[in-house]
C-alpha cells in the first residue's frame, strides 16, 4: 500500500473520502444506528435509518429529514440466521461499475444465530441499493464470518481493480482478549478473501494494550493512514494512526 502517487487509492464514491456521506441527485443521505427499546426485553433493538438534506449551505448547520422507518431491521421477515438479534454499525459505497447490479452497497455488522440468536458472533452482513431509500439483502450468509467473537465495523477502499474491506476483529478464540485490525479483498464486492498473515494493527502500545480496533483507512500524498479506535488496560479510549512509513511520534 506504500506504492506511488499513480497508485492512490480509489474514492469507494463520489469526491473524496468519506465514510457514508454521499451525494447522490443533488440529496445528501446518511447513515445511522438506531437504538429502539423493547418492553419486552432488556436488550434494544438496533436498526438502520436513513437521514437526508436536500441543500446543505456552506458554512451553516441544517435539521436532517428522517424516514418515517427503518431501512433494516433485526425483526424484518426476510431477517438471515446471522442477523437476528441486532444490527450494527453500517458503512455505504457507491459502486459505479454495479458489479452486484445496484448502485449502492451496504456493509454491516450483525449479531444473531440460528439457534440461540443473543448468543451469537457478530459478522459481516450486505445489503444494496440503487436509492439509498429502499434496500434488499444481497446474500443469505454473512460475506465475512469467525463464527466466534466480532467481526465487524468494515471500511472499503478500492486499491487498483481489488476493493479492500478493512475491518477489526476480536475473541476469536476463547482466550483471546484484544481486538485488532484485519483487512479481506475482492474483485467483485461479493466473495471476499480474509487475509491470514500478521493483523494490521494490534495492541502493541500502552495506548491501545487492551484494543487497537476499528479501522478508517486512506491514502495522501504516497502515505496510507490508519486510524483507529485505542483503549488501553484501564478502559480509556482516543483515537490513534499508524503511518506507512515513518512520521515519528506524537508528542505525549
Amino acid at each position: 500500500m506504500t506504492g506511488s502517487e499513480e497508485n492512490q487509492f480509489t474514492p469507494p464514491g463520489v469526491g473524496v473520502n468519506k465514510l457514508i456521506l454521499k451525494f447522490f441527485l443533488l440529496i445528501f443521505k446518511i447513515s445511522f444506528l438506531a437504538i429502539q427499546f423493547d418492553i419486552n426485553s432488556i436488550l434494544p433493538v438496533l436498526n438502520f435509518r436513513i437521514l437526508s438534506r436536500i441543500v446543505l449551505t456552506q458554512g451553516k448547520a441544517h435539521e436532517w429529514e428522517r424516514l418515517d422507518n427503518p431501512v433494516l431491521m433485526a425483526t424484518d421477515k426476510n431477517v438471515r440466521w446471522w442477523e437476528n438479534d441486532k444490527l450494527y454499525k453500517s458503512t455505504i459505497i457507491r459502486d459505479k461499475s454495479l458489479l452486484t447490479g445496484h448502485k449502492f452497497v451496504m456493509y454491516y455488522n450483525a449479531h444473531g444465530d440460528s439457534i440461540e440468536p443473543q448468543r451469537g458472533a457478530e459478522r459481516i452482513g450486505m445489503a444494496v441499493s440503487d436509492d439509498m431509500v429502499h434496500w434488499n439483502r444481497f446474500l443469505e450468509d454473512p460475506v465475512l464470518n469467525h463464527h466466534r467473537g466480532i467481526t465487524g465495523d468494515p471500511y472499503i477502499q478500492k486499491i487498483g481493480d481489488i476493493w479492500v474491506m478493512f475491518y477489526f476483529g476480536a475473541f476469536w478464540q476463547p482466550e483471546q482478549r484484544i481486538a485488532f485490525d484485519n483487512f479481506a479483498c475482492s474483485r467483485d464486492m461479493v466473495n471476499w478473501t480474509d487475509w491470514e498473515g500478521e493483523k494490521l494493527i494490534e495492541p502493541t502500545e500502552d495506548y491501545d494494550d487492551r484494543y487497537a480496533h476499528k479501522p478508517c483507512v486512506v491514502k495522501w500524498r504516497g502515505v496510507v493512514y490508519h486510524f483507529y479506535c485505542a483503549v488501553n488496560s484501564k478502559d480509556q479510549r482516543g483515537i490513534a494512526v499508524a503511518t506507512s512509513v515513518e512520521l515519528g511520534r506524537s508528542a505525549k
